[in-house]
């Protein structure tokens, strides 16, 4: 984000192709989380797959999903 010369207000996370998330990876979710919210960026996780989901809710990693990227790009509007 440093290199594009401007911050986005929001950013939407594709996460349709992940289909396993380990603790680490969640862990740097996270962090990459929290970082953009102490900037005011807002993250869309977009197309969760139920595994990964249930990872990120048990680790309790708040974040708005939406069903479909389609639906994040409305919900960014």
């Amino acid at each position: 984000m440093a290199r594009t010369g401007g911050r986005p207000k929001i950013i939407i996370l594709n996460m349709e192709g992940v289909r396993l998330i380990d603790s680490t990876g969640a862990a740097t979710l996270r962090k990459f989380l929290e970082s953009t919210h102490a900037r005011g960026i807002r993250v869309i996780l977009a197309a969760t797959r139920e595994g990964p989901a249930a990872v990120l809710d048990a680790m309790d990693i708040k974040a708005e999903r939406a069903a479909s990227f389609a639906e994040a790009v409305a919900m960014a509007r």
